[in-house]
């Protein structure tokens, strides 16, 4: 460093918003946004709670919002499948809250597969201006964005 000082060797330290761990693993990460989240529900539930949009445009303001929060986070991150699945797990808990489904616990028919078919067809609704977007699960647009930085790095 500068004038002389020596850095201390740590286990741990934050960079580009996420935390540098000595054993590479962003699941702690992913489970300190997502309790930062849950902590704070009044922000979005402002927007769900008080205005008539329909469920199409509440899927994309939470895609939205959830996509820039764990892409800001976790995007110098490759993150293990345990913590990829966490990530969809929580995704899969707000497209429940937003759909009107109960969880599969009390309802059977209420498979994550049937939770992704029903946000696929809210999405694939065509829009005003003509263009559509579609709809993938947070560990998915996360693998192609690490891929996308390896291609262009290559």
């Amino acid at each position: 460093m500068r004038g002389g000082t020596e850095l201390k060797p740590c286990d741990e330290a934050k960079y580009l918003g996420c935390s540098m761990h000595d054993r590479a693993d962003g699941t702690k990460d992913i489970k300190n946004m997502i309790t930062e989240r849950m902590a704070n529900p009044e922000k979005l539930d402002l927007y769900w709670g008080h205005s008539d949009a329909s469920k199409r445009n509440s899927i994309l303001v939470a895609d939205a919002v959830s996509n820039a929060k764990f892409r800001y986070g976790l995007e110098s991150l490759m993150l293990p499948q345990p913590a990829l699945k966490t990530l969809d797990v929580f995704q899969l808990k707000g497209l429940r809250n937003m759909l009107g489904m109960q969880t599969t616990y009390v309802n059977r028919a209420n498979t994550n597969e049937e939770v992704y078919r029903r946000t696929r067809v809210e999405f694939s609704e065509p829009e005003r201006r003509g263009h559509r977007r579609e709809f993938r699960q947070l560990s998915e647009r996360h693998e192609q964005n690490c891929t996308r930085r390896l291609l262009r790095q290559g």
